[in-house]
């Protein structure tokens, strides 16, 4: 089950970059024409040396990013493809999934169950163990308090301080992927309604430009902006999905990082 949560955490990470790199292509593509209005307005003698500077600088730095990006999505399907055991070059193209939002008035559980998690259960194993090893202490052995005693007594209470701790870990990490399920469940509200916002904000723009109240330039911002939402509501979606998918670990007693 780590596996799977591991894999859904890539390939969802790698769809949320795909949509990521869209939105910035397409704000390359807008700042490219910034560049040309910058050296059209600098011809006429309407614009200066910097900030034609400014806006060439802008978009080598968003093309940096946008090289960086590239390379880190090499890197996720590098790191997917260890994970499934294939070679770590086979390349793969990345394709949205359906799926349901899994967290919607689902009742939560107060407490994790302990009896499902193996480090539970392990630390209750040793600890009936060396309480077997301190019950088959001779009667000379408890009177005389001899090392073997001492030791006996210090294995077992030092299990005794495991298996608390043991609970005390599995039941914070509990709390900790309860509350990021329901932080996740709200970021996908939020940004629901930037959506939206930026479909209707787009929707007004459109009909602006149509009686030339505005510039093509400024209807391509709001289509940006626009794909910058979709972007934002996808990664929303997949946090939520993921958090939902830690919480059911954590309320299985199953521990994973990050």
């Amino acid at each position: 089950r780590i596996i799977d949560y591991q894999v859904e955490n890539l390939y969802l990470s790698l769809l949320e970059l795909e949509a990521g790199k869209k939105s910035m292509e397409a704000s390359a593509e807008l700042l490219q024409k910034l560049v040309e209005v910058e050296k059209l307005k600098r011809e006429l003698g309407m614009g200066t040396p910097q900030s034609q500077r400014e806006a060439e600088q802008n978009l080598k730095q968003l093309e940096e990013r946008l090289k960086d990006l590239k390379n880190t999505e090499m890197e996720l399907k590098r790191s997917l493809n260890r994970l499934m055991g294939i070679p770590l070059e086979h390349d793969f193209a990345v394709t949205a999934v359906s799926y349901e939002l899994p967290y919607g008035g689902l009742p939560l559980d107060t407490e994790p169950d302990l009896q499902r998690s193996v480090s539970y259960r392990r630390a209750v194993e040793n600890l009936e163990r060396k309480k077997s090893d301190f019950d088959d202490l001779t009667y000379y052995d408890r009177e005389s308090e001899t090392d073997k005693y001492r030791l006996t007594k210090a294995e077992l209470e030092t299990a005794e301080v495991e298996l608390e701790k043991t609970i005390l870990s599995l039941q914070a990490n509990y709390q900790k992927r309860k509350e990021q399920l329901l932080l996740a469940a709200e970021a996908v509200e939020v940004a629901a309604s930037n959506l939206e916002n930026a479909k209707e904000k787009l929707r007004q723009e459109r009909i602006k430009h149509n009686l030339g109240m505005i510039s093509p330039l400024e209807l391509k911002q709001q289509e940006l902006a626009l794909l910058e939402a979709e972007a934002g509501y996808l990664a929303a979606q997949n946090r939520h999905f993921l958090a939902f998918r830690a919480y059911m670990l954590a309320r299985d007693g199953i521990e994973i990082a990050n």
